[in-house]
């Protein structure tokens, strides 16, 4: 009845005001996750790009230092090489229809073919190195290889990137629930 002589209800009210406030600090939160995945984008990025030439430096350097698998080095060599390539391609990507456009499109979608072809490649060697437990200490050992060379294969080339893609898929389901929450609200 107070509705009805034009008196709006304190309850009703408080609950409405409550509701924007809400909805308030759940646009805030949104934006202020948009910023930190630009960041976080960023700062993969940049990391990936200091990974790529460290590749390429450490497989140059110890090229003949792992007898156990001496495709390890070059692996670093050519996986360094074609990320840097991928990443200039896409820093240097512009957004036209042109007949070079689907070109290069084309030719980025096969060396992400050949990059990934690679890269399971890299997992056979540097695993396959690790359970003939290779000699660390005499590299004149036919078992041998660099320990700094075939950690860093181990560590930043293999389990590196599956770790930036698990927290990339976690990153992208707590933004979709994020954004599922604040439609149904």
């Amino acid at each position: 009845m107070a509705e009805e002589n034009g008196m709006v209800n304190p309850e009703q009210q408080d609950a409405e005001q409550g509701q924007t406030q809400s909805k308030g600090r759940m646009q805030e939160a949104m934006e202020l996750g948009g910023t930190a995945m630009g960041v976080l984008a960023v700062g993969f990025a940049l990391v990936f790009l200091g990974l790529t030439v460290i590749y390429i430096s450490l497989g140059i350097l110890y090229l003949f230092s792992c007898r156990v698998q001496p495709m390890i080095p070059i692996w670093l060599i050519v996986y360094g090489t074609v990320c840097l390539i991928l990443i200039v391609a896409g820093i240097s990507d512009k957004k036209n229809k042109t007949e070079l456009a689907y070109l290069k499109t084309g030719l980025k979608v096969i060396l992400l073919l050949f990059a990934f072809c690679w890269f399971i490649a890299g997992n056979v060697w540097v695993f396959g190195t690790l359970a003939k437990n290779p000699d660390f200490e005499n590299l004149r050992h036919e078992n041998s290889c660099h320990k700094g060379l075939f950690y860093f294969a181990l560590i930043c080339g293999v389990i590196f990137p599956y770790a930036s893609i698990a927290l990339a898929v976690i990153i992208m389901v707590s933004v979709w629930v994020c954004k599922r929450i604040d439609t149904n609200s």
